[in-house]
């Protein structure tokens, strides 16, 4: 596992260093610590088709390959919030090696899925953009 998530962390720095991705999340279940999720965001298709072209993504794709115990799988969303005039607070095209990651090894990261009822989609969507907004705003 030592040696899948270094080269998965030496992907992600190069990846948020793309034009066009927005975002690179590299994060591990915290109970069953052999499943990992890699949360990729990019502004554009062509910018996330252009991100499997990428030598350091090549690269990893290849020498990962043994080290699952499944095929990759991958769900696309939309982003409902932030929109896409509000990602640039979250750009992890800002992410510099000298940063200090020190207050991010506690962090917590949680994926909630949702399914609406039919009929009720906007309303669902505006409920969790203005739940999401709200949130980022507190202390």
């Amino acid at each position: 596992m030592d040696d899948f998530l270094r080269l998965t962390e030496e992907n992600a720095r190069a990846s948020v260093r793309e034009a066009g991705n927005v975002r690179f999340d590299v994060l591990r279940d915290e109970k069953d610590r052999n499943l990992v999720t890699l949360v990729e965001i990019y502004a554009d298709d062509a910018s996330a088709a252009k991100h499997k072209e990428t030598k350091h993504y090549e690269t990893w794709r290849d020498e990962v390959a043994d080290m699952m115990a499944a095929p990759r799988s991958a769900e696309t969303y939309l982003a409902i919030e932030p929109n896409d005039d509000a990602w640039t607070y979250a750009n992890a095209v800002t992410w510099n090696e000298d940063d200090d990651q020190s207050e991010m090894v506690n962090a917590s990261c949680v994926h909630v899925h949702c399914e609406c009822a039919a009929g009720d989609e906007a309303a669902f969507a505006s409920a969790c953009a203005k739940n999401a907004s709200e949130s980022a705003l507190e202390d």
